[in-house]
């Protein structure tokens, strides 16, 4: 490791343990081990599992796509999909895409030019995913009992409105209905008001929000 990328590693660690501080002194912490303790720890651990499987699937997938391109280990495109995740937090519009690229160019020399195609092709395959399974639902024509039914729905405010719309022509209770409502985050403690959605804050009281509570102000554009 050169004496650049060594002071570039400290300096890095230096910001995320004062921000890990800030953060700390922000929050009531008795409100999160609260909220801790209330987990069903079991499912937690499933889910944190298969979010780590699914990284590494996504990841050896795009690395079979890039291969043409560079070749490039499999750890290494892990990181580099964490990273664009992590950036599709903290900055909206899908950037995380584009720091791949960028995270390519930087560590293995690879054209942007060479590797946006590449992660186009890559998403792509998630939109396949998506339209095969509704396609399938459509066909089999499932039938949802309302009493046994919870909604669960994220990605594009336009998408979810029609999943909502179908949800109720189903005759399921707007209770039963759940939104990811992605906002951009800063300061992650509900000061900022950049992710205040009507009286919610999404960093403490979301993302994932009742449609029945937040109705009014779903699909306006002020919020």
């Amino acid at each position: 490791m050169t004496r650049r990328r060594a002071s570039l590693l400290i300096v890095q660690s230096l910001i995320g343990l004062g921000l890990l501080a800030v953060w700390a002194l922000a929050v009531d912490l008795s409100d999160v081990w609260q909220t801790l303790a209330q987990a069903r720890w079991p499912i937690v651990i499933a889910a944190a599992m298969i979010s780590v499987c699914s990284s590494f699937v996504r990841a050896a997938r795009w690395r079979l796509i890039l291969r043409p391109v560079a070749r490039v280990p499999l750890w290494e495109i892990w990181l580099i999909t964490l990273v664009s995740s992590l950036v599709n937090f903290v900055i909206p519009v899908r950037s995380g895409e584009l720091a791949r690229a960028v995270l390519l160019k930087q560590r293995r020399r690879v054209p942007m030019s060479a590797s946006l195609p590449t992660v186009a092709i890559d998403r792509s395959f998630d939109l396949l995913a998506v339209l095969l399974l509704g396609a399938l639902g459509a066909a089999i024509g499932i039938r949802l009992d309302p009493r046994r039914t919870v909604v669960f729905t994220c990605g594009p405010e336009i998408m979810m409105r029609f999943v909502i719309y179908e949800a109720l022509a189903r005759r399921l209770p707007k209770e039963g209905v759940y939104l990811s409502m992605e906002r951009n985050m800063k300061c992650a403690v509900g000061f900022c008001g950049h992710c205040q959605f009507g009286p919610t804050f999404l960093c403490r009281q979301g993302p994932v929000l009742n449609f029945a509570a937040i109705e009014p102000f779903f699909g306006r554009e002020d919020f």
